[in-house]
């Protein structure tokens, strides 16, 4: 072999070995491309145990988010909620503002007898709870009612006492009225103190103006 050949083909053998060493990938096989391409993919899915584990994750997490839809708690009052499922229920104005009554409320009597104990024990009671808004008297004109400026004004109970029922009149006390500044009263009166103040004021308050002593 002459000198010329060999140099030549040493030459040839450094320029292949300098490739291979600058660009490995040009000389890799279809396997090797494959593996590459299939590592490249896997790299790009999301690690186990997140969207495989737990499908509803989004959901949940969305209804955290939602406005919740669960029932009320059972004995809430919800007047409003019974007036529009109850349409055909009857209406009573007070100062103008109708609110629908519960049938078994106004088919309730009075379990207290007008006797001068029970009125004196209901006309505790309103000196205390009603008597700063419905006034002394009962006409609407009491003083806290005065500085508040309620609007609208409280009842006139001596113009509405005696024309509704005993049982109409507990309800409004135990559940209020929310189109005025009235409070309910459930839980903060008892049975007897709801029933005798309503006595003193559809025996006593709308009587002493009427002269009617309905029971």
């Amino acid at each position: 072999m002459s000198a010329h050949r060999s140099f030549r083909v040493l030459a040839i053998a450094l320029a292949s070995l300098s490739l291979a060493l600058l660009a490995p990938q040009a000389f890799s096989g279809p396997g090797d491309a494959h593996a590459h391409a299939a590592a490249s993919h896997e790299h790009d899915q999301p690690a186990p145990g997140h969207a495989d584990e737990h499908p509803d994750a989004a959901a949940s997490h969305h209804d955290d988010h939602a406005p919740s839809q669960a029932p009320p708690p059972a004995g809430t009052a919800t007047p409003d909620r019974h007036a529009a499922g109850h349409g055909d229920a009857p209406a009573h104005a007070h100062n103008g503002q109708k609110r629908s009554i519960p049938d078994e409320w106004l088919e309730r009597e009075s379990p207290l007898w007008p006797s001068d104990d029970n009125l004196a024990f209901g006309q505790e009671v309103y000196q205390r709870f009603c008597a700063a808004c419905h006034g002394q008297k009962g006409r609407g004109d009491g003083v806290a009612a005065g500085v508040a400026g309620f609007v609208p004004a409280p009842t006139n109970l001596t113009l509405h006492g005696a024309g509704h029922a005993a049982g109409e009149y507990a309800w409004l006390v135990r559940t209020g009225n929310p189109q005025s500044a009235m409070p309910q009263f459930a839980g903060r009166l008892g049975e007897e103190e709801i029933w005798a103040v309503v006595l003193y004021v559809r025996h006593a308050l709308a009587a002493g103006e009427s002269g009617n002593h309905a029971h």
